[in-house]
């Protein structure tokens, strides 16, 4: 009950976080669903918040920025150099805080959901009734706990038992399987309540068919009195401590072809206690219940063995905390990569700024020849660029950088100190160089412009080269992961058969 317990406090603070943040219309969009506008709003209110405490700590002394919060005011500067970076910083964090949020909320809907699905429709019914399933080639297979009430009325627990429960009308002919395969599972299956053959203490499970298999197994025993035929122990004569070694051969039948295999049980002396003899009866009587309800619909489950009442339930296990903690990971893991994605924009951006650095030097020296002064350049660079926009073209930030240099020079800042911002802006020392040529042109009226932006021009698409072939060694690197996985896929698809003909 704990776990629901918490996934119901969680929602319930979601729902006081709605209440909350309910008038909060800032950073909506009318395109988002109402549960998207609901967590949005919710985001943006913890964002308020999460500013009044950082200025309160501020006013306290305390230090209210962190590395890694002025790393992203600083990359975010560098992506929308045009916008209000305090506009673009609560955009982000806003878009953090409502991813954890939706994975929170998701890992605590699902959770509960599954807490609930399996404590609903149990297979055993409060009077110990399992219903068989229709089709006679399925099964249930479940875990049931047993336990009893003491003198007092105290429920007393048992033990647990894995239980099977054929279809109604099984027939053997249906399951088909290879002698290697069953040679392979048969230690396991004929061991019971047994931790495996090196220690047997209590009954084997000589069986004569198992599900799946088309054949008839019959088994053999080097000493009958120890383990008899049917799988009985018999282990009186056993001293305590010591242990006897016994050969079982099973020996399968198809067709007229045999095939045996011998396997070594080591049998030690079944402890006696109250417990195990108990346990031993609730098997006997679950195996002569499974042998008279075949062809029932019904198989009921002993409501006492030995005179001791039982009371049956279904054992279930907890998947909700799993999915839970998986899903609230992945949300922190989202979280965090927030700001790595971040990153890798801005270093998608420098390679884009250094791909399209030839192309902007090359078009500068060509409208430079052409007579048109350099402030008409940027003028020119930045009307294409628009009408490309217009036209569907995809954003490019060398171009964006263009646009903020003719506002510059439209609200009266002189050429030298936008040329300089623009180197700055940049980041990169080609453009910095392109900003040093232009300023140096401005105010030592330099003649050689046009000869020193062709030689940079000569000099740039030979490092675009170098760029582009780093690019697709990348690129393979990249593709060696696929290809590795489909190679996998490739080897298990051929060796499977091979495996199967070799079987046979």
């Amino acid at each position: 009950m704990i776990q629901i317990c918490v996934y119901l406090f969680i929602l319930a603070l979601f729902l006081l976080l709605g209440i909350l943040s309910r008038n909060e219309k800032a950073l909506l969009s009318e395109s988002d669903s109402c549960v998207s506008r609901w967590l949005r709003r919710m985001s943006v209110y913890l964002y308020r918040k999460h500013l009044r405490l950082r200025r309160k700590r501020g006013r306290r002394g305390a230090s209210s920025e962190s590395s890694s919060a002025e790393m992203v005011r600083q990359n975010l500067r560098i992506l929308h150099p045009s916008v209000r970076i305090r506009t673009e910083e609560a955009k982000y964090f806003v878009d953090k805080i409502q991813i954890i949020l939706v994975f929170l909320l998701a890992a605590d809907i699902l959770a509960a959901a599954l807490w609930f699905s399996d404590r609903q429709e149990p297979l055993i019914s409060g009077e110990g009734v399992i219903q068989r399933p229709e089709d006679s080639g399925s099964s249930y297979q479940l875990t049931a706990e047993v336990s009893t009430e003491d003198t007092s009325g105290k429920s007393v627990s048992i033990g647990e038992y894995d239980l099977k429960i054929d279809g109604r009308k099984y027939t053997e002919e249906e399951a088909e399987r290879l002698i290697l395969q069953l040679f392979q599972k048969l230690p396991e299956l004929i061991q019971k309540e047994n931790r495996n053959l090196n220690y047997v203490t209590g009954d084997l499970e000589l069986i004569s068919s198992v599900e799946g298999y088309p054949f008839h197994i019959s088994w053999e025993s080097s000493d009958y009195k120890t383990v008899d035929m049917d799988g009985t122990v018999n282990s009186d004569e056993i001293a305590a401590g010591e242990h006897k070694k016994v050969q079982l051969t099973a020996e399968l039948s198809y067709e007229g072809r045999k095939s045996s295999r011998t396997y070594d049980v080591f049998v030690f002396r079944k402890p006696e206690s109250e417990e195990v003899k108990l346990m031993e009866g609730i098997r006997r009587e679950l195996e002569e219940t499974e042998s008279r309800t075949q062809t029932k619909q019904e198989f009921r489950l002993p409501s006492a063995v030995n005179g001791i009442p039982l009371q049956w339930r279904e054992k279930k296990e907890d998947r909700s905390v799993l999915l839970f903690v998986l899903l609230a990971a992945a949300g922190v893991a989202a979280f965090a990569g927030k700001d790595r994605e971040l990153h890798r924009r801005v270093l998608d951006r420098d390679r884009e700024l250094a791909l399209d650095y030839p192309l902007i030097i090359s078009k500068m020296t060509l409208y430079l020849g052409a007579g048109m002064s350099m402030r008409n350049i940027f003028y020119r660079l930045g009307e294409d660029y628009q009408r490309q926009q217009k036209e569907g073209g995809e954003k490019r930030y060398v171009y964006e950088e263009i646009l903020l240099v003719c506002r510059e020079l439209d609200n009266g800042i002189s050429e030298g100190a936008a040329y300089t911002n623009f180197g700055k802006r940049c980041r990169s020392w080609h453009y910095s160089k392109l900003s040093t040529l232009l300023v140096s042109n401005i105010k030592k009226g330099n003649s050689e412009l046009l000869r020193a932006l062709q030689e940079e021009a000569d000099r740039s698409f030979e490092e675009r080269r170098s760029i582009a072939r780093q690019m697709g060694e990348e690129a393979g690197t990249k593709l060696l992961l696929p290809m590795m996985i489909m190679l996998g896929v490739t080897l298990v698809i051929i060796m499977i058969p091979a495996y199967f003909s070799f079987s046979l």
